[in-house]
């Protein structure tokens, strides 16, 4: 199955089975009463035990920014939560920003990379796609989770 953040009806088959959400905000997505809160909700229903949130420095001195929000909806779900903060630094060169730009905005413009069959001339069988690599490996990717960490903020470096 497809998973389209979009897509509400996707939501429970995307957390069915976790017990842990990480989640980040997709820039493009700003509707959290839209999109968020109907995720947040199904984690509730799925009975998700921990919630890590890529959120932003500052962000609870600005409700204007969808993390505020989103953070909030968090706060109010009683599930354990960690808001993991980026931190902004100063003057960042300018050639940093158009080399993040290129690598991260640009490819989405991008057609399609051509596919080629070097990984089962390599390996000797067919490539797998994601989904089928987390179906087939949910049990060990689950039994090495880590445990849930105690309601805090956690700056990322």
């Amino acid at each position: 199955m497809k998973k389209v953040f979009t897509d509400l009806a996707t939501y429970r088959a995307a957390l069915d089975g976790c017990d842990l959400l990480f989640l980040l905000r997709p820039p493009q997505i700003s509707e959290v009463g839209k999109y968020f809160k109907p995720l947040i909700d199904m984690a509730k229903t799925c009975n998700i035990q921990h919630i890590l949130f890529l959120s932003v420095q500052g962000v609870e001195h600005s409700s204007i920014i969808p993390h505020h929000k989103i953070e909030q909806l968090i706060v109010a779900s009683k599930i354990p939560y960690t808001f993991f903060l980026a931190k902004r630094r100063e003057k960042i060169p300018v050639m940093l920003i158009l080399v993040m730009i290129m690598l991260h905005y640009l490819p989405r413009f991008q057609k399609k990379p051509i596919l080629t069959d070097w990984v089962e001339k390599i390996t000797g069988r067919p490539p797998t796609t994601f989904d089928q690599f987390i179906h087939d490996n949910r049990t060990n990717l689950t039994k090495y989770a880590a445990p849930p960490y105690p309601d805090q903020y956690h700056p990322a470096s």
